[in-house]
């Protein structure tokens, strides 16, 4: 009697997994999402506005390849592609602080040296910035008041470390402000003075030092660990330049420094917004003002 019940059971196990195999047969498969879907260019990605609000712009494709497109900003229907890039996809632009020159760094054919441009929006004319060779541009800072300067990052001198320079816009000068040689990044303020110097620690984290006199102070007022390297970063200066914000895993803290000649240098003062519910994804915007205005959140 136990062995026929256990024929039965495993006859009836094979009888019930030919019916499963005949209908999964039967079904259709299910159809692969294309790659392009995935990987492919995006229709339109990274809007922006000129600073002077006459103009748009985006990425988009053109003949296959993502470069920059304009419009006015009166008349989007009248978009006109503006870089002619055909083999490396421009992935990040951004306006000079004048209007008149859409700015993005690329590099050429997949040889890494991720230069500076800049298009000029009424002729079509690029410009070569950084003509360096085995160079990786940074953009350390830009202004809303100074239109015809901004400060950029160049290892051409050392691989390792990013120099800080003032390039003149109209003029193409480079000048070199800070020679580095330890620091990973930095802040500037409004005026395109270097405020803050970022450097790697022994926690996994990073060390954060005022800019005194033009070179980096002997101690962080800032440190942090691994564990919040993800969530902890300066934001940015008001446009008075003393008011420093920094995102942390508590929300957003104001950094008093008007005290540029009475220590302490840098005076913590409490979140200015809670992140117990949310984590803060981008920087106070806009910092033209004395004070925050928005904090975006995720």
């Amino acid at each position: 009697m136990h062995a026929r019940a256990l024929a039965l059971l495993a006859a009836g196990t094979i009888v019930g997994g030919l019916a499963i195999m005949t209908t999964a047969m039967a079904q259709p498969a299910t159809p692969l999402i294309e790659r392009t879907k995935l990987f492919g260019n995006p229709v339109k990605a990274q809007g922006r506005l000129s600073p002077d609000g006459k103009w748009l712009s985006w990425l988009a494709p053109d003949q296959g390849v993502l470069n920059v497109w304009v419009a006015p900003a009166a008349n989007p229907s009248a978009a006109r592609v503006l870089t002619r890039e055909r083999t490396r996809p421009i992935r990040q632009h951004f306006w000079s602080p004048d209007s008149s020159m859409v700015m993005f760094i690329n590099d050429s054919g997949g040889d890494e040296n991720f230069l500076l441009y800049g298009v000029e929006v009424a002729s079509g004319a690029q410009k070569n910035f950084t003509p360096f060779e085995k160079t990786r541009v940074q953009i350390v800072g830009t202004s809303e008041t100074i239109k015809d300067r901004i400060l950029v990052g160049l290892n051409n001198r050392d691989a390792r470390w990013h120099d800080v320079h003032s390039l003149n816009l109209r003029t193409g000068e480079l000048t070199r402000v800070f020679e580095n040689n330890g620091y990973t990044g930095f802040i500037a303020d409004d005026s395109l003075t270097l405020r803050v110097a970022i450097r790697p620690n022994a926690a996994g984290g990073q060390d954060y030092f005022r800019m005194e006199d033009g070179r980096p102070a002997a101690t962080p007022f800032l440190s942090h660990g691994l564990d919040d390297s993800q969530t902890t970063q300066p934001l940015g200066f008001t446009a008075d330049g003393r008011t420093l914000y920094s995102a942390g895993s508590d929300g957003v803290r104001e950094w008093d420094v008007r005290a540029a000649l009475r220590p302490p240098f840098l005076t913590e003062a409490p979140p200015v917004t809670s992140a117990n519910f949310a984590g803060v994804n981008g920087p106070v915007l806009p910092l033209t003002s004395t004070a925050a205005i928005l904090t975006p959140y995720s």
